[in-house]
């Protein structure tokens, strides 16, 4: 099994991390992986936030698995 190397996106408030930030780091982590696997936790914005995430990856070529809620 390949040992890829994870990536956790936290922040304290919302006003943090916001969906555009989110589409834009999902773009540079598409560029360098071919698959990525994105899961989230149960807060509010998180739904949104994810589904960014996943738009900059798809965006930038790679695949998407969706762990949803983990």
């Amino acid at each position: 099994m390949n040992n890829a190397p994870a990536l956790t996106l936290r922040s304290i408030t919302d006003d943090d991390m916001t969906a555009e930030k989110a589409l834009r780091i999902g773009r540079m982590i598409g560029r360098s992986y071919k698959t990525v696997c994105i899961g989230s936790d149960t807060n509010p914005s998180s739904r949104m936030i994810k589904n960014s995430l996943i738009s900059g990856v798809l965006s930038a070529g790679a695949d998407v698995n969706d762990a949803d809620i983990a």
